[in-house]
C-alpha cells in the first residue's frame, strides 16, 4: 500500500498541472473567458474613474467562439452514431445491444471533453450487465510504460466526495486487475470500502479506462485561438465602454450662475432655461456642446479580421459565409473542408478507442475478439442528397447492396435496410 501511496503523491504535481490546463478549456467552452476575470485591462479602478470621470463604463462581454467550434465538431461527427460491422449479422446485433441507446450521446459528450482537455477517458465496468461511461479528464492520471509502445499500465483517478460530513479527496488506483481505493483529508491513507479492504478485483484483465485523444498530439482545440477569442473580446468591450462613456453630448457651461451641477440639472429639468448671469461684466456666460466621436471602421475592420482568423484557426464553418446559401455539391464540401481536416484527426484516434471498446464488450459476452472491426462514420452536414442518390443509381450494377445501403442519405440501419429489399423480392417472386 506504502508503494501506491507513494505513486500517487510523485504523479499529483503533474494532476495540478493539468486541472488548471482542463479548467481553461472548460471556463471557455462555458463562456467564461479572461475577459470576465478581475486581472483584465478592461477593468477601470476607482483611482482612474476619480482622475477621468468620462471613463466609468466597465461592460466585459464574453464571447462563445470556443463552445461553437467544439459543438460544431461534436455535432458534425457524432449526431449520428458510427456504424459497427464484424460481418456477422447476430454479433453485431449484439453489440448494439450492449452499446445502448445512449452511445451517440458518449461519444459527443468524448468530443467535447477531448477537444476541450486533448484527451477523455470512457470507464468500463460489470455491473449485471456490461456498463460504461465517460468520466472528466480533469480527473485522470495515466501511467504508462516506459517502453516505445507506451501502454497504459495504471490510472489514477481524483475526485472530491463527503464522508461523515467531511470534504475529502478520493485516490481511485486502477490497474489490469484491482482497483484500490485511497482518501486524502490530511493525508493519503487507505480508505476501506469493500468487505474490510479497501481494494476489490476486476476481470477484465486491462486497465477498465479507454483512452479517446483529440489528435496526434493530444492538445486542446483551444491552443489555436485562445489569443484570438481573448483580443475579439477586448476590442468589443472597450468598443462598447467607449459608446456609453464617449460618445454622448457634452455641456460646456461659462460663468453659470447656480450653486452646483446638481442645481444646473434641476433648472434645467423644471425650468427649461438656466440661470448663465455673471457680476463682471467683461465676462462671457453661456452654454455649448462638445461631442467626441469614436473611430468605427477600425474597430469594425479588426473585428471582422479577428472573426475570421477564429474560423481558420479553429478550423470551423463561419454560419455567416456569403456562399453557404447557393453552394452545393463540391462547393458544400469545400466549406467543410477545414472542419474535416480537424474531425478527420480525432477520428482516426477514436477509431481506436471504439475498437477497444467494442472487443472488451466481445470478451464480456464470451465471443471471440479477434475479428475485424468495421466503423462507417456518417457526417452531418448540409448536402444535396439528390446527387448522392444518381452517383449510387450510376454505380448500383457495380456495387454490392450492402455498400449502397451503407452510403444510401435515407438509410439509418443498413442490415435492416437489405432485410427490407429481401422481403420485397420475395414478395415480389411470390
Amino acid at each position: 500500500m506504502n508503494d501506491l501511496i507513494k505513486i500517487i503523491e510523485e504523479n499529483l504535481p503533474q494532476y495540478y498541472k493539468k486541472l488548471d490546463y482542463c479548467r481553461t478549456a472548460e471556463r471557455y467552452y462555458n463562456n467564461q473567458n479572461d475577459i470576465l476575470n478581475n486581472r483584465s485591462p478592461i477593468n477601470i479602478s476607482e483611482y482612474q474613474k476619480e482622475i477621468n470621470p468620462f471613463r466609468n463604463a466597465d461592460n466585459r462581454i464574453s464571447h462563445n467562439w470556443f463552445n461553437l467550434l467544439v459543438n460544431q465538431k461534436a455535432g458534425y461527427l457524432f449526431t449520428y452514431p458510427p456504424t459497427i460491422d464484424t460481418e456477422n449479422s447476430e454479433i453485431n446485433r449484439k453489440i448494439a445491444n450492449a452499446l445502448g441507446d445512449n452511445f451517440s450521446k458518449i461519444l459527443k459528450d468524448l468530443c467535447i471533453d477531448a477537444s476541450c482537455s486533448g484527451k477523455a477517458y470512457l470507464h468500463i465496468w460489470e455491473d449485471g450487465k456490461f456498463n460504461f461511461t465517460n468520466v472528466p479528464s480533469s480527473q485522470i492520471i495515466p501511467i504508462y510504460s516506459n517502453n516505445l509502445s507506451k501502454e497504459l499500465q495504471a490510472v489514477i483517478r481524483v475526485y472530491e466526495t463527503i464522508d461523515e460530513m467531511k470534504n475529502i479527496i478520493i485516490y481511485e488506483y486502477w490497474d489490469k486487475n484491482y482497483m484500490y481505493l485511497f482518501k486524502n483529508a490530511q493525508k493519503i491513507e487507505p480508505f476501506i470500502k469493500f468487505d474490510g479492504e479497501n481494494y476489490f478485483k476486476h476481470n477484465f484483465g486491462v486497465v477498465p479506462f479507454i483512452e479517446f485523444y483529440n489528435n496526434n498530439v493530444e492538445t486542446s482545440d483551444l491552443i489555436n485561438i485562445k489569443a484570438l477569442i481573448d483580443v475579439y473580446d477586448k476590442v468589443f468591450s472597450g468598443f462598447v465602454n467607449d459608446i456609453e462613456d464617449v460618445q454622448q453630448v457634452i455641456l460646456i457651461l461659462t460663468n453659470y450662475g447656480g450653486e452646483d451641477l446638481h442645481t444646473f440639472l434641476s433648472d434645467l429639468k423644471k425650468y427649461k432655461a438656466i440661470d448663465l448671469q455673471s457680476d463682471d461684466s467683461d465676462a462671457k456666460s453661456g452654454i455649448s456642446t462638445m461631442s467626441i466621436d469614436i473611430p468605427i471602421e477600425a474597430r469594425c475592420e479588426i473585428l471582422k479580421m479577428t472573426r475570421k482568423q477564429i474560423f481558420v484557426s479553429g478550423a470551423g464553418v463561419d454560419p455567416e459565409n456569403d456562399k453557404m446559401g447557393i453552394a452545393s455539391g463540391v462547393s458544400i464540401r469545400h466549406l467543410y473542408g477545414l472542419l474535416e481536416l480537424k474531425s478527420g484527426l480525432l477520428e482516426t484516434e477514436f477509431r481506436m478507442g471504439i475498437n477497444k471498446l467494442i472487443r472488451c464488450i466481445l470478451k464480456y459476452l464470451g465471443i471471440n475478439s479477434d475479428v475485424r472491426i468495421e466503423q462507417t462514420y456518417h457526417r452531418d452536414y448540409i448536402q444535396n442528397d439528390i446527387e448522392i442518390a444518381e452517383v449510387l443509381s450510376k454505380i448500383k450494377e457495380f456495387t454490392s447492396k450492402k455498400t449502397l445501403a451503407k452510403n444510401n442519405p435515407f438509410v439509418e440501419d443498413f442490415e435492416q435496410e437489405i432485410k427490407n429489399l429481401e422481403e420485397e423480392k420475395n414478395e415480389r417472386n411470390n
